[in-house]
């Protein structure tokens, strides 16, 4: 391999560690497998990225990876919201939702605010709810809470 070579293959790494640290990040898993990484999705929203510092640790395609989701913790004054994730091989994540405060603060109204606050959270959620096998009812009424913070039509009826 060549010094030319050498330099692409550096270029590329760099510019996957660029892309993943771009990535938007819906979270931070807490415990559990892939421990203190980021969590973004891709674009179609049915793929979990796992970031740990700039690298893309692993990606899961959630209807092959993940078994179920549930509500784990939840402040909502003070906006945390703690899922748990079930893998098909048996491993669990505790993911701390990312809900922006200080998103949308110059909005008029306060379920405007709200939304902007919780627009993230919503997607990552309806990426969920649309792609994991299992869930339970109550995993469905919080997705629908969500849904409803985000002012965006609830999943489940």
């Amino acid at each position: 391999m060549g010094f030319m070579d050498k330099l692409k293959d550096a270029g590329k790494v760099a510019l996957k560690g660029t892309m993943a640290a771009a990535a938007t990040s819906y979270g931070t898993v807490i415990s559990g497998k892939h421990n203190l990484c980021k969590v973004a999705m891709n674009s179609a929203y049915d793929t979990l990225i796992f970031i740990k510092i700039a690298a893309v640790e692993e990606q899961c395609v959630m209807k092959d990876s993940i078994q179920s989701f549930e509500l784990f913790e939840e402040n909502i004054a003070a906006g945390r919201h703690s899922i748990k994730l079930y893998y098909q091989d048996g491993e669990e994540s505790i993911v701390s939702l990312k809900v922006d405060k200080d998103r949308g603060s110059a909005l008029p109204a306060a379920d405007q605010r709200v939304a902007a606050q919780y627009a993230n959270a919503a997607k990552f959620v309806e990426g969920l709810a649309n792609h994991v096998p299992e869930i339970s009812d109550n995993t469905k009424q919080w997705v629908n809470q969500i849904m409803r913070f985000a002012n965006k039509s609830e999943l489940f009826s």
